[in-house]
């Protein structure tokens, strides 16, 4: 059975040198629910959620 994911995953941040944050949102269909890991974020959800989520993003990281 298939699950579908809004996922993020930690990354260097680009304009804070020595910093991270997590990528922004996207959308996956997955086999299984990934493993709880600190280097990604993840829910359930589809891709009107994934939309919803890139543009809250998007508005808090306007350089990208």
């Amino acid at each position: 059975m298939s699950v579908s994911i809004v996922i993020q995953h930690r990354e260097d941040h680009p304009h804070n040198p020595g910093w991270w944050r997590f990528s922004r949102p996207r959308h996956e269909v997955r086999d299984a629910a990934p493993r709880i890991r600190e280097e990604t974020r993840w829910s359930y959800g589809t891709p009107a959620d994934a939309a919803r989520m890139a543009a809250e993003w998007d508005a808090a990281n306007p350089r990208g």
